[in-house]
């Protein structure tokens, strides 16, 4: 029993010893950490061993890890799409004198108990630094809504309408995508875990950054405002806003720290260039020719000006009608660019033939003049990459005022006459230039009735607004639309930068009912040698006054025009059959 009792004496003895040990390692992690003037051990800040460092030395590699961060890349990941963007145009920085309190604070705060189990702890196991950030809401809300790639719809900030004189709130409308709130929420945690930045957030339904009440006070303050009028001045003009005027242009204005009542630009812009037109000095616009020799010439345009500018309008009208002032406020004149500019044209690569062609027809007819002016009126035109032209967008309905005679167009299945008549001439001619240049045709459609001028199953016709011919841009490049005539052919030239090809490879027939349907097979070959085909389908009657489906009444005598040969040098969803009832010009 001696033998045993002494066992557990000495267990006893060494289980104190044990405990005091550790009391003393607890006590001698607490005096190695006592004081603020250096950080405690094993001590990390963003992963960076800190330990037993000075403040100075401490607030330098805060400093540094702030300046490092900065222009780090931040990859803010949602279903669907994601973004990258670096943390200063997120808004987020790091508090420089908050962290290094904080990491001088590790082991040094809370109660005695809590700073011996630190210390304890820091025998095995570093202790993190806790970084102190800041976020901008404003500055992450205007980077999120920019950057985020969607599916997302705007959303809609509370503004204000104005109903019989009185100004009343109008709630704002959710949107949907990334909440830049949530954003801004996780922004911290992820500069705190350090290199790689990410961030990830769900996506769905937007709020609003501001609420009805708010746009409910800025409506008070309206409804305050009176017969408020302002005098402007632009250039050496001056003009009365009389206040029914100005009372359009009140809004509630979101940025990023508030909801304010203010002058919309947008809204202004419009009124201020009517009371203002002709200030200014008038843009030259860029224009392309093609000379002698068949080259193209640029005659690069000019800037002008012009009232107003719509941000600064916004900003010294919304002063004016907190401060009205004593004298006109001088608006400054806005920069107008010509529409294509020396940046465009160098991007263009307009400079070399890409599809022509060419049609005929009889001197001097009434036609032959409508031929000619549409031919001017589009001569010239430069469709953008990626871009479209419409021709009865661009010229408009045919009208006596615009030049336009009367001849013969397709009515119903018939030929008579209209103003504009004869100018399928040129929609064909123009089609096939776009067919042999590989260029897509959106929307085109055939005459009713073959006419023996046009290649068979490859023309086009027009009349306002519908049908319509467009040409779509598919290439990297412009392209210059260049008709020109005599006083028997009619020939388009597009010019661009050689990209792709057209060729016919292929046509077939088929039936409608009475009528019979050309399908014509172009096949594309593009600058890494692929081949592409697509098709043109055009629907013929049998002959005049006879629909698809066998109704109508024959025509034996018409004034169909005479027959005469079409030539031709070496996109684009199919038209529609004709209706049964259309007027096409010939």
């Amino acid at each position: 029993m001696r033998g045993y009792a002494g066992l557990v004496q000495r267990r006893r003895v060494w289980i104190a010893g044990l405990a005091a040990l550790v009391l003393a390692s607890l006590v001698g992690a607490a005096i190695a950490t006592n004081g603020r003037s250096n950080v405690a051990r094993k001590v990390t800040l963003a992963g960076t061993n800190i330990a037993r460092l000075s403040r100075t030395d401490v607030r330098h590699k805060v400093e540094a890890l702030d300046s490092n961060l900065r222009g780090a890349k931040i990859k803010v990941s949602a279903p669907k799409n994601s973004f990258t963007i670096t943390l200063e145009e997120l808004g987020g920085r790091i508090d420089i004198d908050k962290t290094v309190e904080s990491a001088l604070n590790v082991g040094h705060s809370g109660n005695p108990i809590g700073r011996l189990w630190s210390g304890f702890k820091s025998l095995f196991v570093k202790r993190p630094a806790h970084i102190e950030v800041d976020v901008d809401p404003g500055k992450v809300r205007e980077a999120v809504t920019k950057h985020d790639p969607g599916p997302a719809s705007a959303v809609k900030e509370p503004s204000l309408s104005l109903k019989d004189g009185v100004f009343v709130a109008v709630r704002g409308e959710r949107g949907t995508g990334i909440d830049p709130d949530d954003v801004a929420d996780a922004l911290p945690d992820a500069i705190r875990r350090g290199l790689p930045l990410r961030i990830s957030v769900p996506r769905g339904s937007v709020p609003p950054q501001y609420s009805l009440t708010d746009a409910e006070a800025l409506a008070r303050q309206a409804n305050k405002l009176g017969k408020l009028s302002l005098r402007v001045t632009a250039a050496d003009k001056t003009e009365t806003i009389e206040s029914g005027m100005l009372a359009t242009w009140i809004d509630a204005l979101p940025t990023p720290e508030a909801l304010l009542l203010g002058v919309s630009g947008a809204r202004a812009e419009k009124d201020l260039a009517k009371l203002f037109a002709g200030v200014g000095a008038s843009v030259v616009q860029t224009k392309y020719g093609i000379n002698s020799e068949g080259q193209v010439v640029v005659t690069p345009g000019q800037t002008g000006t012009a009232c107003c500018d719509a941000p600064q309008v916004e900003t010294l009208l919304t002063q004016a009608i907190r401060n009205p002032p004593t004298r006109p406020v001088v608006l400054p004149l806005r920069t107008t660019e010509p529409a294509i500019t020396a940046a465009d044209v160098a991007a263009f690569g307009i400079k070399e033939v890409i599809g022509t062609f060419t049609t005929r027809h009889p001197c001097c007819a009434p036609r032959v003049s409508n031929i000619h002016r549409i031919a001017d009126m589009v001569r010239g035109q430069v469709i953008r990459p990626k871009s479209r032209l419409s021709i009865n967008g661009h010229v408009g309905p045919r009208t006596t005022a615009k030049g336009f005679v009367v001849d013969h167009v397709i009515e119903d299945g018939k030929f008579a006459e209209a103003v504009g008549g004869g100018i399928s001439q040129f929609a064909t001619t123009t089609f096939n230039a776009a067919f042999f240049a590989g260029l897509d045709v959106p929307e085109y459609q055939s005459h009713g009735i073959y006419i023996s001028r046009y290649p068979y199953g490859r023309e086009a016709t027009l009349n306002y607004p519908h049908p319509d011919l467009i040409l779509a841009n598919n290439t990297p490049y412009g392209v210059l639309v260049w008709p020109t005539y005599t006083g028997t052919t009619l020939t388009v030239t597009l010019y661009s930068t050689k990209y792709a090809t057209g060729t016919q490879t292929g046509q077939t027939q088929g039936k409608r009912g009475v009528c019979t349907v050309v399908s014509t097979e172009r096949t594309r070959t593009y600058p890494d040698g692929t081949k592409k085909t697509d098709k043109f389908r055009a629907t013929y009657r049998p002959q005049e006054g006879i629909n698809c489906d066998g109704s109508g009444t024959p025509v034996t005598t018409t004034t169909r025009p005479k027959s005469t040969t079409t030539t031709g040098a070496a996109p684009t969803t199919a038209a529609p059959p004709p209706p049964t009832t259309t007027t096409t010009t010939m």
